[in-house]
């Protein structure tokens, strides 16, 4: 069975204590428009393009913002996978199940390659018995 989806129009994350704005490299009174991800390190991403010299503020907040969203709904996808699976800590392999599962996260695809799955032990190093060998 596939996992719930989580809402679109789900609620957005509460807005961070000064301490988590400090902890996620907020400047101490930077205004942070009740978003998680810093506004400079946004600009900062955004500025590595060398055709973007300039960002205005409200552009700023709306990447910032959609980027919550994006990783609010992955994240709570591959909480889903995990819990399918019967873990309980979301890993790797969870976030590039949803990845190849849902069309949405097509454009994942070339920076997520397939998990492969873990060695039986003895087959890294070679010590694994043979099928002709007693």
């Amino acid at each position: 069975a596939a996992p719930p989806a989580v809402a679109a129009d789900a609620a957005p994350p509460p807005a961070p204590t000064e301490r988590q704005a400090l902890a996620l490299g907020a400047e101490a009174g930077e205004k942070r428009e009740g978003l998680l991800i810093p506004k400079a390190a946004v600009k900062r991403i955004m500025k590595i393009d060398p055709e973007v010299s300039q960002v205005a503020n409200d552009a700023i907040i709306t990447v910032a913002r959609a980027t919550e969203i994006f990783l609010t709904k992955i994240a709570g996808e591959a909480r889903a996978a995990a819990a399918n699976r019967g873990g309980e800590a979301v890993k790797y392999e969870d976030v590039a199940e949803v990845a190849r599962r849902d069309p949405d996260y097509e454009f994942l695809t070339h920076v997520l390659p397939t998990p492969t799955p873990a060695a039986e032990p003895g087959e890294a190093d070679g010590t694994a018995a043979r099928p002709d060998e007693p």
